[in-house]
């Protein structure tokens, strides 16, 4: 039998929590979910609301410190605890330690519509067997392979675009293709050194006959309505 320890309220939590600022000069997020332990070092507290509550970077509304200010958490169950409790209980411990409270409501925000450019696509309807699969390779492409045009958008929606994309192709059926946005990288127009994903993106779409389009479109949103940026004590 799994125990797991439940609130009052009956949301899950964690038997030991330790979290605390990062030290700055540590970057890149490190995360560890086992069974017992939840470990995220040097991470923003944007990422631990998109992982918490299972959803994407452009689905949070909140103060821009959220982005930049990194924590160190570790928190444990004293028993194994199954599936994504996890994210459960990290709710929990942001409402917790960061007086976290927030609220969901669907809005208008900026997308892109993934469309067929004026020369129609430039790959071939996948003919394999098996299941659809996306991967990275070495030099930084996406390797689709048996993948649908919503697939596709999903994937490059995530960690490289400032807004979600949507299929509006108009295309049936998988595909067999490749992504390759790094022979376009330039630097970001912030000056901030980051390299300018979403011109290198679009400009590799355009190699397969694919484009990005400016729209809007209705998703629903996590409103931070209150947060604190120094964690109450362990």
């Amino acid at each position: 039998m799994i125990c797991i320890s439940v609130a009052a309220f009956g949301q899950p939590f964690f038997d030991t929590a330790s979290v605390k600022p990062a030290d700055p000069k540590h970057r890149g997020t490190r995360m560890i979910d086992d069974p017992g332990t939840l470990m995220m070092n040097s991470a923003s507290l944007l990422y631990c609301i998109v992982w918490a509550y299972d959803i994407k970077d452009y689905q949070v509304q909140g103060p821009d410190w959220i982005k930049t200010e990194i924590y160190d958490i570790i928190a444990k169950t004293e028993t194994p605890v199954p599936g994504n409790v996890h994210k459960a209980m990290l709710q929990a411990l942001l409402a917790e330690r960061f007086k976290l409270t927030a609220h969901r409501e669907t809005k208008d925000i900026p997308i892109y519509a993934l469309a067929v450019g004026k020369n129609g696509p430039n790959f071939r309807a996948s003919k394999t067997e098996g299941t659809p699969d996306i991967q990275s390779g070495r030099d930084g492409s996406l390797i689709g392979g048996k993948i649908s045009m919503a697939k596709l958008a999903d994937a490059i929606s995530g960690p490289w675009m400032q807004r979600p994309v949507l299929d509006r192709t108009g295309l049936e059926g998988t595909y067999d293709l490749v992504l390759n946005p790094m022979p376009y990288l330039r630097d970001g127009p912030d000056g901030d050194g980051k390299p300018d994903m979403e011109y290198a993106i679009g400009r590799a779409l355009q190699g397969l006959g694919l484009k990005l389009e400016p729209a809007k479109a209705p998703f629903e949103i996590l409103v931070i309505d209150h947060v604190e940026k120094i964690p109450s004590r362990n």
